[in-house]
């Protein structure tokens, strides 16, 4: 499985709209946990493909920590866990480290883009090896 589908299962199903009926929520808080677990994900990034904002994402987490032990929890949430029992394929896209520099107006951003260096997330981090002084 990739992002993709999961995508299209959000859309399909419904979970990104606004809907507060029960069957969509505990839908949307397993799914949240779920992806955010992958570790290749910020909470942001899970956020927008439920058009929902990082803090709706982090109680989402929260709130499915509550319930997971919930009967009703567990069987609206089966079609999900079953999606969601495949390994996520996922293709990381490059970023530019030039551009997250420049970008950088904190001392949190700044270590989220050595972080990142560090994971090998940047397009040019081979050429910067590769330029070091002499």
């Amino acid at each position: 499985m990739n992002i993709e589908q999961v995508k299209e299962y959000i859309e399909s199903e419904g979970l990104n709209g606004r809907s507060r009926e029960q069957f969509y929520v505990f839908r949307r808080h397993y799914l949240c946990w779920a992806l955010y677990q992958t570790k290749c994900f910020t909470l942001s990034e899970v956020g927008r493909l439920f058009n929902r904002t990082h803090c709706t994402t982090f109680n989402s987490i929260r709130k499915h920590e509550e319930l997971k032990t919930d009967k009703l929890y567990q069987k609206m949430t089966e079609s999900c866990v079953q999606l969601m029992a495949e390994p996520l394929i996922i293709a990381q896209q490059k970023r530019n480290i030039f551009d997250d520099l420049i970008k950088a107006t904190t001392y949190e951003k700044f270590k989220r883009v050595r972080r990142f260096l560090n994971e090998g997330r940047y397009d040019h981090q081979n050429n910067l090896q590769k330029e070091q002084p002499i």
